[in-house]
Order: structure tokens, then sequence, then C-alpha cells
């Protein structure tokens, strides 16, 4: 792509080459955010699903939060159910379940709140869903809202910016721009008496 001519700023980490100025939600600090506040409500066993894919799309800041917020708060470390595109399925996933069985779940894909509704899974009662893009700050489900206007909003000002400075083509250091994310309380999750799971 040739961006000699342009003034540039993408919103995330799509594309990845070039690379331009960027402006995002903060992946890494919205997993410490809504891993605090799911430990506030008494779980323990965390358990992260996400494509491959998606995670090193954002430079691994999904996983690597999400294990830095564990051990922040001294919580169950949890195989993460981190595959291949081929692997993201209901299958793989409901055996996952079964073998580590977390008490709540977190991810970016809202489809895993159908792939454990449909195993039959009750939630909140039998396990929690944290969603990691909620799509409004005020829904149902329990996660983060990544603030997308903002984003968007910032993204624009930075573009004024480089048009005001006459700055084209792709940048020799390129910024990142990182909006925090807000909890929504949701109805994906509950307190949980932490004596009788244990």
């Amino acid at each position: 792509v040739n961006c000699d001519r342009f003034s540039a700023v993408t919103l995330g980490y799509t594309p990845v080459i070039p690379t331009l100025h960027r402006a995002d939600n903060f992946v890494y600090h919205s997993n410490l955010t809504a891993v605090r506040e799911v430990h506030r409500l008494g779980y323990r066993r965390l358990g992260l699903a996400t494509p491959r894919y998606d995670d090193e799309r954002v430079h691994r800041q999904l996983s690597s939060g999400f294990a830095a917020a564990q051990r922040d708060w001294g919580l169950d470390q949890l195989p993460l159910f981190l595959v291949e595109e081929d692997g993201w399925k209901p299958s793989t996933f409901l055996k996952w379940m079964k073998r580590c069985r977390p008490d709540v779940v977190f991810s970016i894909q809202h489809e895993v709140l159908d792939w454990l509704r449909d195993a039959g899974y009750r939630v909140p009662e039998d396990v929690g869903f944290v969603g990691l893009n909620c799509p409004d700050s005020d829904g149902d489900v329990s996660g983060i809202y990544q603030n997308g206007q903002a984003v968007g909003a910032s993204a624009i000002d930075f573009l004024v910016g480089m048009i005001h400075r006459n700055e084209r083509g792709i940048p020799a250091r390129p910024q990142s721009i990182l909006i925090e994310g807000e909890w929504v309380t949701g109805r994906t999750v509950r307190r949980i008496n932490v004596a009788a799971k244990r």
C-alpha cells in the first residue's frame, strides 16, 4: 500500500502491515479490570477462551493481561483455551470446559456464551461469562465495554493533528492511543459463595 500521499490512523490492530499510528482499546488494562471485578464477586477459577489469531493480533495482550491479573490476585492458573482456527469450535471448547472446570469464562468472542447455553450450562448459575468486547455499556452481558466512540474520537483528533502538521506516509515511530475500557455489570456473572465452591 502506497501511503506517501495520505495522513492515516488505524482503528485497532488491523491492518498489521503497514504499521501506522493507531487508536484502540487498552486490552491489557481491560483484562486487569475484568479479573479484578470477578475476583470481588468470589470467582477463583477463571478461564480464557480465544482463537490464537485474536490474541496474536493484539500483541498477546489478551493472554498476558489475563495471566498477570491472575497472578496479582493469587487465583488458580488454568490452562487457556487458546487454539488455532480449526480448533475453535464447540466440541473442543466443551472438552476444555470439562477438563479445566472454570467457574467463569472470559472471551472476546460472544459465541462462547451460546456454546455454554447450548451445552446446558446455566449462565451465571453454573458458570459465569465475561465478554471482553461488550456491544454497549449497559447490556445484559457482563464484561468490558471498549469505548468504541472514544477510540474513534481519539483517532479523528490525531488524524486532524497530522493533517495540520502535514504528516503523511508511513510513520518512522508509530504511536498508539489506548483508551481504557469500562466494566459492565450485566447479568452473566453473579456474587458466589466462595466457601461452597471449595
